[in-house]
């Protein structure tokens, strides 16, 4: 980590720029063309190259680009290329990260399946992990294999049943396989070679030869890199996402490390009982109350087709509050707390299940995702360390004993030590000792040696 006299670094953040007025109806219309042929490209890199026989393709994916681009689609479809080669690319982006997805649950499954031996998970993990030999295996085609790796597959595969686990991966692997199609047809990519800015305005490149597509724009900056471009037909206006480096916060006098929980109804709760976002629950309350309600008039008149356009605008409305809320309580910890590494725990899944349809409804507006992201993205650029820790029973297990114990009115209470903490705080200091390395282990050693001196003297 970088501290005084040292030079700091830089990380990434997205800056937007907003279309000044509402743009034309012919304008709009050239530009949700672009989008839909964006969006069309897409579909057919990962129609022609999502199956398990062009995994080897994809990587640098220079192949999957000379054959699209002699397929002869961009010149059939009229795409001008600075379109047709980024969407390529994306869709080829897509896929890399479609194919380690299903190897991380193919790995997560080699550890839920009972009956596997060490060497059975060894050797299953040293196939997902190799690139080539999971190639290898699930196309059959042979693989230009390092001879030391050679080796190493058949010393791993020596003590095990190599063709039955074999079997199962490939097994495992298909079960997660299905094929990528990409329905959202509002935004697209495009570098300095398909825009230019003049006078206020951005001019994109259109479909039409020696024809651009001119926005105005609320401000004046000029950029010159790939941007995003996300188009909104409900008002005609358009939203331009560009990610700039902006050089990092040294602080001198922030070394503590502090353990976080992330909760629904108080956002941010640290080790030592910190609380930030304590209204979280009011603000993501009325947002949901409204969503339901909102949603249930729609189903109702859905037959009268009454509209969505107040709904989105409202709807942005109760985000950006929510987004900067949350934003202006993580600047408030960082501020004081003074952090020089955080250990918060990796995010479970989690899925409306209740009874109560109002409980549901506050589960599926919980912005758990957008304030991890906003949370990583400003540890990053004030130099902090942001360590994710095992999740796992982080909530139900004692901060002091490490033994099991039960919660009740966010109340943690530890039936082996009597330990009685915040359910929050409790969680937080698991994550500290989890992810600090230098947790107390002397009182938690010490506790658990009094409540068995105690176990004997009462047994005795």
């Amino acid at each position: 980590m970088k501290r005084r006299g040292q030079a700091a670094e830089t990380v990434m953040r997205t800056v937007q720029q907003h279309s000044a007025g509402h743009l034309a109806d012919v304008d709009m219309a050239r530009l949700r063309e672009i989008a839909s042929d964006f969006c069309r490209v897409k579909n057919s890199v990962y129609d022609r190259y999502g199956g398990i026989r062009s995994i080897g393709k994809l990587d640098p994916g220079y192949a999957v680009l000379q054959e699209m681009t002699a397929s002869g689609l961009r010149e059939r479809w009229g795409i001008p290329s600075v379109y047709f080669q980024l969407a390529i690319l994306e869709a080829l982006s897509d896929l890399r990260g479609y194919w380690n997805r299903i190897r991380g649950h193919v790995r997560e499954s080699t550890f839920r399946r009972e009956g596997f031996t060490e060497a059975d998970r060894h050797y299953l993990n040293f196939l997902l992990r190799v690139d080539l030999l999971f190639i290898e295996l699930l196309t059959g085609e042979p693989a230009d294999l390092r001879e030391s790796y050679r080796l190493q597959q058949q010393e791993l595969a020596a003590p095990v049943n190599r063709k039955s686990l074999e079997n199962w991966l490939r097994r495992q692997v298909r079960k997660q396989c299905r094929r990528l199609h990409a329905d959202q047809a509002d935004t697209f990519a495009v570098d300095s070679r398909g825009y230019r800015y003049l006078d206020g305005a951005i001019e994109f490149a259109s479909k039409e030869k020696r024809k651009r597509i001119r926005v105005p724009l609320t401000d004046t900056n000029v950029y010159d890199r790939q941007l995003r471009v996300r188009l909104h037909p409900e008002d005609n206006t358009l939203t331009i996402l560009v990610p700039v480096k902006v050089r990092q916060h040294v602080h001198a006098d922030w070394k503590r490390t502090v353990g976080l929980a992330i909760g629904l109804h108080v956002m941010i709760t640290t080790h030592e009982g910190h609380v930030y976002g304590a209204e979280i629950d009011r603000y993501q309350g009325e947002y949901a109350a409204w969503l339901r309600e909102a949603n249930r008039i729609y189903a109702k008149n859905r037959v009268d087709n009454p509209g969505r356009k107040k709904y989105r605008a409202k709807k942005h409305r109760f985000e950006e509050a929510l987004h900067s809320y949350i934003n202006r309580e993580l600047n408030r910890l960082l501020a004081e707390e003074k952090p020089a590494k955080i250990c918060l725990p990796k995010l479970q899944g989690m899925k409306p299940e209740s009874k109560s349809r109002e409980k549901n409804w506050g589960v599926s507006v919980w912005q758990r995702g957008y304030l991890m992201e906003r949370l990583l993205q400003k540890c990053r650029e004030q130099s902090v360390e942001a360590t994710l820790v095992p999740g796992r029973a982080i909530g139900m297990t004692c901060s002091r004993c490490g033994q099991p114990g039960e919660r009740k009115d966010g109340v943690f209470t530890c039936t082996s030590c009597g330990l009685t903490l915040p359910e929050r705080q409790n969680a937080a200091k698991n994550a500290y000792q989890r992810g600090d390395g230098q947790s107390d282990t002397s009182e938690a050693e010490e506790t658990r040696q009094n409540h068995g001196s105690e176990q004997a003297t009462s047994s005795g």
